[in-house]
């Protein structure tokens, strides 16, 4: 077994460690039937030279196994797996049982079921001498009951244990036993007996060496490395073994107390049985967790650490260094944001929770931190946004003194410094009660460009009417950053006269992101009119795909509802954008959905995937080999090359959006990480899609799961068109993607009708010449000409 963990994954386990566990059934079934035609005692000495040559195959067939390319793979990727990840994430074996609470679950479970299997073998022994006098019957019968028990074990193994793991997890696997068990004892309580007696070893012996024993062995596979063989010895040889002798000693003092009692052994099984329920569930807990942690630690590990990771001093330091603006802006931002126990310098002192919640960071530190200076100097930085973000984090630092130098300079008559203007536009709060409004007026005759921008958005955040006449002429303004301040600031005042003209800035990229701003300031009493821009048939659709945009910055329960109705949207870009924007939201709250409100959108993801899929089956071989090996190009198979491209980039597309969507409603933070594992070549990939299994259900888990684990692109297909009704014939796959959603797909297609000479197409191309996308009417056009002169 502990061979086998480094042969195959978890999700492989399933599916072969029922055989294997097969192997082990037949031959013990082989072993009870043999021991029984062996029985008469002058033979017996014959069955330990037979034992002895068994073992010795054993070893032969364990040093092939071990020089193998299988194994040897496999152990490279596993220790490929574990580059990078970090102490905590490495197999638990190396720091001992007892450091690792899934071990220590494993080791719980296999204990109680030791102790549980011993006083059932010994209840049942007891019957046998009770009510059987002869020892040859009693030989005759021990065999031939163990033989036929691992005749309907072995049956259940071939027939059921596979479809059992594989339908429902290693969480239900290791529940069916204890749950048997519970039944027959309870059973046994009531009407005690030696047929209740041989019902109950008749459960554990069936179900024991192939369900169960199976499930238990995929459990390690997740902790397997160089330790496997030190945990599997100890939970085997020493924990199992402390399980029988304490099933011993508890039967041996239960017939002490009770004398010759038929249910007091029976009431202790039942006791045994439900705590052997309980802590498989809670090890079936600890699989999932141990699981999510692997795929989290190599996710992370394999990713570019963070702008916002500041975890020790040097970090902070090199990040305020950064020469590009926006990282530089990000890392002050965080850095002035800073406040989780879990990532403070080693420079800070500790604090609590309620101090960390305080409006300022300087009680953090217990000196000058190291990047003062360096923030200092940067609030003069030519970029007055990275100035206002730098004078930010002075504030959260010292708010009395700059905030009061910021009063300061904002009661003088003259222009501020644009640093200023920008810190009180971006970060100030209720920034009436630092400037008055004529004041405000005065500036507004002379401000220009940033200056003017940040200004505008001031007035915006006041919400005093008093302004709207200046900010109306600023819309109209030839000064571009002027013109966009106000595009964004006069959407506070929710002034129904501006919606059309704020709608209009939506067409042009150059105040495409102001208006956006601009019309979610309109906030909640805005979702309405989106939908109805939405809805509307005559709205360029440019200006419709900006509305979940909108959508996502106004943060409202009715907003997050509009996107769950964009993410079901006709088009593509729409329904990807909502979907964008929703986890953006997930990320910093959860969403009141269901599982089953995202599967529509997980059946059309997955739908897109596997038409895709089915067209790139229609690809001649040549032309795949071709791309692959990215030699020069084939006569004639420049529209094939093109479709093959598509379908692979559709492929890759439609595996991140059903990630994205599974991102919304699996705990947070899960698909992505997921996601991100899908790119690892180790071992890791199989356990972020054996997370996924366990966490899907009915509909969703069947048809996603192919996409992500069957990696024969043949059956993938298969899958599709039996999920689907997916097409077979080539024509007929041809056909149905001429009604493709995406016009560059339907464009090549177009091109390879052409290039193939289907003639029997000509009346579909004639039908995709109308088509209302200007460049599948012209591929249609000229493929159409191409074909009528082969016709003719």
């Amino acid at each position: 077994w502990v061979v086998s963990y480094d042969l195959f994954t978890a999700r492989e386990g399933k599916r072969v460690f029922g055989l294997l566990g097969m192997g082990g059934i037949l031959g013990g079934a082989a072993g009870a039937y043999w021991t029984f035609i062996w029985s008469n005692p002058s033979y017996t000495n014959r069955l330990v030279e037979q034992v002895l040559a068994i073992l010795l195959l054993l070893q032969i067939v364990l040093v092939v196994i071990h020089r193998s390319r299988r194994h040897r793979a496999r152990s490279g990727a596993r220790a490929e797996a574990n580059v990078g990840v970090g102490d905590e994430a490495q197999s638990p074996s190396s720091k001992g049982l007892l450091a690792s609470p899934y071990l220590r679950s494993i080791a719980a479970l296999v204990f109680i079921s030791g102790l549980a299997t011993t006083m059932i073998d010994l209840h049942y022994l007891w019957f046998l001498r009770r009510d059987l006098v002869s020892s040859q019957d009693l030989r005759q019968f021990i065999s031939g009951l163990l033989g036929s028990m691992f005749l309907v074990s072995g049956f259940f193994q071939l027939l059921a244990t596979g479809r059992l793991l594989n339908r429902f997890g290693i969480p239900v696997a290791l529940m069916v036993l204890p749950v048997g068990l519970v039944s027959g004892s309870a059973l046994a309580v009531i009407a005690p007996g030696f047929s209740r007696a041989v019902a109950l070893k008749a459960i554990d012996g069936c179900l024991r060496p192939s369900l169960h024993r199976t499930a238990v062995e995929v459990l390690y596979v997740p902790v397997a490395g160089q330790g496997a063989v030190s945990v599997k010895s100890l939970v085997d040889l020493v924990i199992f073994r402390l399980g029988d002798a304490s099933g011993a000693l508890v039967f041996l003092v239960g017939r002490a107390l009770v004398g010759g009692s038929t249910r007091a052994i029976p009431v202790l099984i039942l006791f045994a049985a439900l705590v052997w329920a309980f802590l498989a569930w809670r090890t079936a807990g600890a699989y999932v967790e141990d699981l999510r942690s692997s795929v989290h630690q190599a996710a992370r590990s394999r990713r570019r650490l963070h702008l916002h990771d500041f975890r020790s001093s040097d970090l902070v330091m090199e990040q305020l260094r950064e020469t590009d603006g926006w990282r530089l802006r990000v890392a002050l931002d965080q850095l002035a944001t800073f406040s989780e126990a879990g990532r403070r310098s080693p420079a800070l002192r500790p604090v609590g929770a309620e101090e960390m919640l305080e409006s300022h960071i300087s009680g953090l530190y217990s000196a000058l931190p190291p990047w003062f200076p360096m923030v200092s100097n940067l609030v003069s930085h030519p970029d007055p946004e990275t100035g206002a973000a730098a004078f930010h984090l002075l504030v959260r630092y010292d708010p009395k003194s700059y905030l009061r130098k910021l009063k300061k300079e904002l009661q003088k008559d003259e222009l501020p410094d644009t640093v200023y203007l920008v810190y009180l536009a971006a970060y100030g709060d209720q920034p009436e009660r630092v400037v008055d409004v004529d004041r405000v007026l005065k500036w507004s005759r002379e401000v220009r460009g940033i200056q003017g921008a940040a200004l505008a958005r001031i007035m915006g955040r006041t919400g005093d009417p008093a302004y709207l006449p200046v900010l109306s002429d600023w819309l109209h303004s030839p000064d571009a950053e002027l013109q966009k301040g106000a595009v964004e600031a006069i959407g506070h005042f929710g002034d129904d006269r501006f919606w059309d003209t704020l709608v209009s800035f939506l067409h042009s990229g150059r105040t495409r992101h102001a208006a956006r701003i601009g019309l979610a300031n309109y906030g909640a009493g805005a979702n309405d009119r989106l939908m109805a821009l939405l809805r509307n048939p005559d709205v360029d659709l440019a200006v419709k795909r900006e509305v979940p945009l909108i959508l996502g910055q106004i943060r409202t329960s009715t907003a997050r509802a509009a996107l769950m109705v964009a993410l079901f949207w006709p088009d593509p870009v729409i329904s990807f954008r909502a979907l964008k924007v929703l986890n953006k939201t997930r990320a910093y709250r959860d969403l009141s959905y269901v599982e089953a409100s995202f599967v529509p959108v997980l059946m059309q993801w997955a739908r897109q995937y596997y038409q895709a899929r089915n067209l790139e089956s229609v690809v001649p071989a040549e032309v795949e080999k071709k791309s692959r090996a990215s030699a020069g190009p084939l006569e004639n198979t420049r529209a094939w090359r093109l479709l093959l491209k598509l379908v692979r980039e559709r492929q890759s597309w439609s595996v991140e959006k059903i990630f994205r969507t599974l991102d919304l409603f699996l705990p947070r933070g899960e698909g992505y990480l997921s996601y991100l594992a899908m790119d690892d070549r180790t071992l890791i990939r199989d356990n972020a899609i054996e997370l996924i299994d366990l966490r899907l259900k009915g509909e969703a888990r069947q048809v996603l799961i192919p996409i992500f684990g069957e990696k024969d692109r043949k059956e993938q297909v298969r899958v599709g068109r039996r999920l689907f009704g997916l097409p077979a014939e080539k024509e007929a796959v041809i056909r149905d993607a001429l009604f493709d959603a995406d016009p560059l797909v339907r464009s090549a297609i177009i091109a390879v009708i052409g290039e193939e000479g289907l003639t029997g197409m000509l009346e579909d191309v004639k039908k995709a010449s109308q088509d209302p996308n200007k460049m599948v009417r012209e591929t249609a056009g000229l493929v159409l000409r191409t074909l009528s002169q082969e016709a003719g």
